[in-house]
């Protein structure tokens, strides 16, 4: 795809844009309409997913502002309690089976470091930033790097590919903050953007400051790091360390999760009766989406590193055909070996020995995405339209090359 310099300067003006490909993140079946941009706006998503849900008959059958208060398992099915935001009304609804989808960003994560009681500037989690000159801060820690910590650092150090009402103004007065990023891998470079290590990074990327882990933060408010380097004076802590998965509406002490619970709290506590969010699920099945102990209850899109639309599409429709009975539960997998690796997603029918209870943050990755999909694919009736079948070559391609089709077509 090219993109002539009129099309880029008018997307770069949109409000941020969207960490993929548009050929590589459009639902099977729907394409982004033409001459979308290949890393499409926060708007043109916005609009795709209107049309898409317009497409497929979807709004007759959504209930918005509505928010799930309480799901139990009954004898004859799922009793969910749900309550209209608009009407502050509740309703009471029986259900053979429920799935769960309800993203990965909802909850954000702040992780518990230990005194950080003592900590005497601000704190905010990514999800809450908006701009980098409506923070009033001069020295500035963003904790995490990947994509949320890599465009905020990349913001604050005047690297900015969009426009606000006072962005140029920003511009020009960026140098007088100071920006620390921490890495929790200091021999690693950041996934999705430049070096800052690097010399050949450009000149906003070489301000930002390069730490390690936090171990602890001390009586007096200093930031200590692994290395043992302290760092005083900090206005505000940026945490850039992602989300957590939000089951508040199953109650910890309703079966059948008090035998068999989604969260687990410590190796010492079985349930976790007060804690409704977590990075890990338990007792789901090989394949990140089956409870195990009630097949009726399914899990959609809790892999991460993921391109997610046509993912969830596809865990989607094979859910409903499981549900269904058009094809037999789900087989086992090599699960004694990592989720991100490729080889796990290999079909062991064979495969007595039980399946990891903790996965840490299901980070599944692109390589071990294509053998996950591929294999998914494989278990539908071989009856299906054109567009469920394995993506082309060129697509898995394009997606190995992200970063550098986006450091071609948006400069960053």
């Amino acid at each position: 795809h090219r993109v002539d310099r009129r099309q880029r300067q008018m997307c770069i003006r949109d409000r941020y844009y969207m960490y993929s490909l548009q050929p590589v993140m459009a639902f099977r079946g729907v394409p982004f309409p033409p001459n979308t941009h290949m890393f499409p706006s926060r708007a043109h998503v916005h609009n795709y997913l209107q049309h898409f849900a317009s497409s497929q008959s979807m709004l007759d059958v959504i209930r918005f502002r509505t928010e799930v208060v309480h799901a139990r398992r009954v004898q004859n099915g799922w009793h969910v309690t749900s309550r209209s935001l608009d009407e502050q009304s509740e309703s009471n609804d029986v259900f053979d089976a429920i799935l769960v989808a309800n993203g990965n960003c909802a909850t954000p994560h702040i992780p518990s470091v230990p005194g950080l009681d003592h900590f005497r500037g601000r704190q905010m989690h990514s999800a809450w930033y908006r701009y980098p000159d409506t923070l009033n801060a001069r020295r500035i820690l963003i904790v995490g790097s990947n994509s949320s910590g890599s465009d905020i650092a990349r913001e604050l150090c005047g690297g900015a590919v969009r426009q606000w009402r006072t962005s140029e103004e920003w511009q020009r007065t960026s140098e007088n903050v100071t920006v620390y990023q921490s890495y929790h891998d200091l021999a690693k470079p950041p996934k999705s953007d430049y070096d800052p290590r690097d010399p050949a990074s450009p000149a906003w990327c070489r301000r930002i400051h390069v730490v390690g882990p936090i171990q602890h933060i001390d009586e007096q408010g200093a930031l200590v790091f692994s290395d043992g380097a302290r760092l005083e004076d900090i206005d505000l802590i940026i945490w850039a360390t992602g989300f957590l998965h939000n089951v508040s509406f199953f109650q910890a002490n309703d079966e059948p999760f008090c035998q068999a619970p989604l969260i687990v709290h410590n190796q010492q506590t079985s349930t976790a009766a007060t804690i409704a969010s977590a990075d890990t699920l338990h007792h789901l099945d090989d394949w990140m989406m089956f409870y195990k102990p009630d097949p009726s209850l399914c899990f959609i899109g809790l892999p991460k590193h993921v391109v997610p639309f046509p993912l969830v599409q596809l865990q989607s429709r094979v859910a409903a055909h499981v549900l269904l009975g058009k094809i037999p539960p789900l087989p086992r997998v090599r699960a004694q070996l990592p989720i991100s690796d490729p080889e796990r997603w290999i079909i062991d029918e064979y495969n007595e020995a039980p399946g990891p209870e903790a996965w840490g943050n299901f980070i599944l990755g692109r390589e071990a995405e294509f053998v996950y999909t591929d294999t998914l694919l494989s278990l539908l009736p071989r009856s299906q339209p054109p567009e469920w079948q394995p993506f082309p070559r060129w697509r898995r391609e394009l997606r190995r090359k992200g970063i550098e089709k986006r450091r071609e077509l948006l400069g960053y």
